[in-house]
């Protein structure tokens, strides 16, 4: 887990990078409100994007099973089975899109004629962008089956480079939304291609490089069964991490929705980097039960390092970020007297980001223990909480409003609770994990906000080094060295 964790977190962490260079250049280049439109197109793609329907994190599932097997007349006959149905689904979302667009803007009041005039043409090219991103979620989940977390996040690190880099140059050169949406198109449908080609290959060598059609009816019905149970669990991460800039540039408009998606962008980083450094986890468990003794020690040594990992990470970056706060929204937005505290609300979304991020070991060790229901009931319950407060938040209080409103989402602490209980952990332990470590990075944040906004940068950086010191020490120390051995 540690070396495909490792692999994930450097992709994320150049990712983030890329970033943090691109939110704040373009909304320099295209303007808060023009950068907010881009945000709602965005948001609305990613819903659609939904359809998908679960069956990428199915492709990981069922496909590491196959491998896990030796079967390769299985894996042909999963592999063939999901792409059909990715297929049918893809197609059918870029025709919803095509057709409905002039609908969708018709549906945001506090857009100008112009920026509906844009809006549906971007929403248009973007069904095709929707299409390459849900067929190639399948290659990238064969890619995690064969444990290629490195070519993955290789592909994926490029992908996310080219694809800003040309939209830098594009809003440089006073180019419109429309023009980035067909640049990220073009983006989308290169590096399809060169994840079906890793993966096509990847799997030519387990099924021997015949391919035949091999329907399996009680199989597709056990990937549908996994594959709505994930798709509802995933349903609810989307429409927090989402559906929340659709309302809120409902309600506010694109001016003040392009400072949410900036700081939401921009914090979600958190979640991204400690969900990618313990996803691994999920196919080494997959084949795993409770029931079996020698099992249930794997899994809770897998837990308490997944554990350690993800508090270390998303503790440590959200840390990182508050010691930095002010020179970042400084560099993010413009010096405008009519904007609310940005600085400020940067550092409530930032904790509030950190304290939901810490739980995702829990939302993966469910996940492999084919607990989907359980998950999808918390989540869907957290996100539609969450949604309530933001939208009632932003209507009644304005942007901060909004910004408090996310804090529904840390009901999934929950999550820690069940896993720990599916495997008979107590909540003492679990202290003796991570205590210690969370006093630390907690008194550490808590330095990084207190400082006054024009104490001198390298006050800053022994902050931030301290910071980095204890993630390292988690991730290298004697403490973690031994959760690892007893894992494998």
């Amino acid at each position: 887990m540690l070396k495909n964790g490792l692999f994930n977190l450097i992709g994320s962490i150049l990712r983030l990078l890329i970033g943090v260079v691109t939110v704040p250049l373009l909304i320099r280049f295209l303007g808060l409100a023009d950068y907010g439109l881009w945000a709602l197109v965005s948001s609305t793609l990613v819903l659609v994007g939904l359809a998908e329907g679960g069956l990428a994190a199915s492709t990981v599932y069922f496909v590491s099973k196959d491998l896990g097997r030796q079967d390769g007349r299985s894996l042909m006959s999963t592999f063939l089975m999901v792409s059909a149905s990715m297929m049918t689904l893809a197609t059918a979302m870029f025709i919803v899109l095509v057709v409905s667009a002039p609908i969708v803007s018709a549906n945001f009041p506090n857009l100008t004629e112009a920026q509906r005039l844009i809006m549906v043409p971007a929403l248009q090219w973007g069904g095709l962008a929707v299409w390459g991103r849900m067929f190639q979620g399948i290659f990238v989940g064969i890619e995690q089956s064969y444990n290629k977390y490195a070519l993955n996040n290789l592909i994926t690190t490029l992908q996310g480079m080219c694809s800003n880099i040309g939209l830098i140059v594009l809003a440089w050169h006073g180019e419109n939304v429309i023009r980035l949406m067909q640049w990220q198109v073009a983006m989308v449908v290169i590096f399809f291609v060169v994840h079906a080609v890793f993966g096509l290959k990847l799997l030519s060598k387990t099924w021997g490089g015949k391919l035949g059609l091999i329907w399996d009816g009680r199989k597709f019905a056990q990937i549908i069964k996994y594959s709505t149970s994930v798709w509802l669990t995933s349903t609810g991460n989307v429409l927090f991490s989402q559906c929340d800039k659709v309302l809120v540039g409902a309600v506010l408009g694109p001016q003040l929705l392009g400072a949410y998606a900036a700081i939401s962008g921009f914090t979600s980083q958190i979640n991204g980097l400690a969900s990618t450094m313990v996803q691994p986890v999920l196919p080494g468990i997959s084949g795993l039960s409770l029931e079996v003794p020698e099992h249930r020690e794997t899994l809770v040594a897998r837990i308490r390092q997944a554990c350690q990992v993800n508090l270390a990470i998303a503790y440590g970056l959200g840390g990182l970020l508050l010691s930095f706060a002010p020179v970042i929204t400084g560099l993010m937005f413009p010096q405008d007297a009519t904007l609310p505290n940005l600085l400020l609300a940067f550092q409530i979304q930032i904790v509030i980001y950190s304290f939901y991020s810490a739980n995702s070991f829990a939302y993966f060790f469910l996940l492999g223990l084919n607990k989907g229901g359980l998950l999808m009931k918390v989540i869907l319950v957290c996100s539609l909480l969450s949604l309530s407060m933001i939208y009632w938040g932003s209507s009644l209080f304005g942007f901060f409003g909004a910004i408090i409103g996310n804090a529904g989402f840390l009901g999934v602490f929950a999550l820690t609770l069940i896993a720990l209980k599916a495997l008979d952990i107590k909540m003492r332990l679990l202290l003796q994990w991570i205590g210690w470590d969370s006093v630390v990075f907690l008194s550490l944040g808590l330095a990084g906000i207190l400082l006054p906004v024009d104490v001198p940068i390298y006050y800053r950086c022994l902050i931030a080094a301290a910071q980095v010191v204890w993630i390292a020490k988690i991730l290298l120390g004697e403490r973690f060295k031994l959760s690892l051995s007893k894992a494998f």
